[in-house]
């Protein structure tokens, strides 16, 4: 039987704990609170393919509005530049020395995408009027207050209409079919209708960009748009 050194012992454990992310199987492991993201390679790029549901070191990033597990959590802009605390929970020395710790929005080795890798993804996904289609799931979303089943979720993106906080104003309601019922039309932002992610790209002090999928009247397209930065939206991260 071998035996090891007491010492031989702690600095393997020291070196597990230092494992911010592991992506075996395509698995991306949070350390800090032992989630796991599905991870799929699109363009040559690493993401998220679920929306992250990180609460912070004393849950005080994000909101829950549903199913976090589901939906992940919505943040202000200003929580995606957050450099959490650094408590003795993730220092690998026991002390507060922020250089040992976890830390960072974002698994360690991870980062909120900037506007132009949003971009580049809507493009690769074939532009503004399909991308949406392309990237979210088929089901669970809702397109003239219907069910719409027909998204594709051709890369594994997996977008789910998890909305934002506050809804933005309100669109006309014109169905393409003359005969269809045309309830009033919902704010733009609603749960089951659209999707936004933070970019960490600003515009200026008050705004920032962010990844829009859907609209109550149009499920399948995709955009960049600049968005005040106290709105709560979703989050995914890319890989560095």
């Amino acid at each position: 039987m071998i035996k090891m050194k007491k010492t031989t012992f702690i600095l393997i454990a020291a070196s597990l704990l230092a494992t911010e992310v592991s992506a075996k199987d395509d698995v991306l492991v949070d350390a800090r609170d032992k989630q796991s993201y599905p991870v799929v390679t699109i363009d040559g790029k690493r993401w998220m393919a679920k929306n992250l549901n990180y609460a912070g070191i004393n849950g005080e990033l994000g909101t829950c509005e549903r199913d976090c597990n589901a939906y992940g959590r919505i943040y202000t802009w200003a929580e995606t530049r957050m450099m959490p605390a650094c408590t003795r929970k993730f220092c690998l020395d026991g002390t507060n020395n922020c250089n040992t710790c976890v830390g960072g929005f974002c698994p360690k080795g991870w980062r909120v995408p900037s506007k132009a890798e949003w971009e580049k993804l809507i493009a690769f996904a074939g532009g503004n009027e399909t991308a949406g289609k392309k990237l979210r799931v088929k089901e669970g979303w809702v397109q003239y207050g219907r069910r719409d089943s027909s998204g594709t979720n051709n890369y594994g993106f997996s977008a789910l209409s998890a909305g934002k906080s506050p809804e933005s104003p309100p669109f006309s309601c014109n169905p393409p079919d003359p005969m269809a019922v045309c309830s009033a039309p919902a704010p733009d932002g609603n749960f089951g209708e659209t999707a936004w992610w933070w970019s960490s790209t600003e515009s200026d002090a008050e705004n920032a960009y962010s990844l829009h999928i859907g609209s109550w009247s149009n499920v399948n397209n995709a955009s960049v748009k600049n968005y005040d930065k106290s709105h709560k939206m979703s989050v995914r991260c890319v890989e560095d």
